[in-house]
């Protein structure tokens, strides 16, 4: 599943794309809104945007699992290696949960410090949200891509398109270095 990026100057817009993304088979669950205005975009019924969309929460988790799972097996290896009689010791159980151990541990941590930053995904429309543009996010089947496209084209060429993403976060991506913090 793709998700469709379109930047709109007002909640109008933004809600006539809503009745016409419904009117065409896309569900309200797959049409959000991110907007400074969120009063508005609640008042007028749209979909906003949840958590896990907004916040770069379950990003930062995978990477955090990533540097865990890392630190974890480095450190168990290490540890067998300078201690080699541990190695006929312990059972091989007890090393296998230490690294699941730190790999948890780097999901968690990962997870309390994706809370404070803006999805990797959506950190490049701060500046228009912030000046008050709406972000459409519209998650689309593959089979329905060329469908909303033209849907779009056509009846409401004053959403802006900005390209499109899988709706899958990939944790070796987002880096940009404008991580933005949430106020």
């Amino acid at each position: 599943m793709k998700r469709f990026f379109y930047l709109a100057k007002s909640l109008d817009n933004v809600e006539n794309i809503s009745h016409t993304m419904e009117k065409n088979g896309i569900d309200y669950w797959h049409f959000h809104v991110l907007s400074k205005d969120e009063d508005g975009v609640i008042r007028r019924r749209l979909h906003t945007a949840n958590i896990f969309q907004r916040l770069d929460i379950v990003h930062s988790m995978q990477r955090g699992m990533i540097w865990g799972l890392s630190a974890g097996l480095v450190i168990v290896l290490g540890v067998t290696l300078i201690f080699s009689d541990l190695r006929q010791e312990v059972h091989p159980l007890f090393w296998m949960a230490m690294t699941a151990f730190f790999a948890m541990f780097g999901t968690w941590v990962g997870g309390l410090s994706g809370v404070h930053f803006e999805n990797y995904k959506i950190r490049r429309f701060h500046d228009q949200i912030e000046a008050g543009m709406h972000l459409i996010m519209i998650d689309v089947p593959r089979d329905q891509e060329d469908d909303v496209r033209n849907l779009m084209a056509e009846f409401h060429p004053e959403a802006k398109w900005q390209g499109a993403e899988s709706t899958w976060d990939n944790p070796f991506k987002g880096d940009d270095g404008k991580a933005h913090f949430i106020k």
